[in-house]
């Protein structure tokens, strides 16, 4: 099992002006992803990547967030709870036991809002 960071994700009411600053900030060193309703600057080197949503009003989505990623989702959870991770809660599809098989979102000792999700 390995945990790596995948992204830094933050939620906007003007998804379009920060895709202007980002562009203009960062130039060719990331490349820009359009997915229509939100965008992702993935850093063209060493792989980082942000990606800004839009806000939609919901309180568990009004600071940023860390995305991890892991390869294998269980274990990865178990570890993040020995390391004094709170409030895990599934926020993606189960399997037929209730399992999450996709992502997790949890908190940190400070209460910042980490996802972790299986990598792919």
């Amino acid at each position: 099992m390995h945990i790596k960071i995948a992204q830094f994700t933050f939620a906007t009411p003007d998804v379009q002006k920060m895709k202007d600053f980002y562009s203009s900030s960062l130039g060719s060193s990331a490349e820009l992803e359009d997915h229509k309703f939100f965008f992702t600057f993935n850093d063209r080197e060493k792989g980082g990547c942000i990606a800004v949503v839009p806000h939609n009003g919901d309180k568990m989505w009004d600071k940023p967030w860390l995305t991890l990623s892991t390869d294998d989702l269980p274990v990865a959870i178990e570890h993040m709870k020995k390391a004094g991770a709170t409030d895990i809660q599934n926020s993606g599809p189960t399997d037929d036991n209730g399992q999450p098989i996709a992502c997790v979102t949890m908190r940190d000792p400070e209460g910042r809002l980490i996802m972790l999700a299986i990598e792919g």
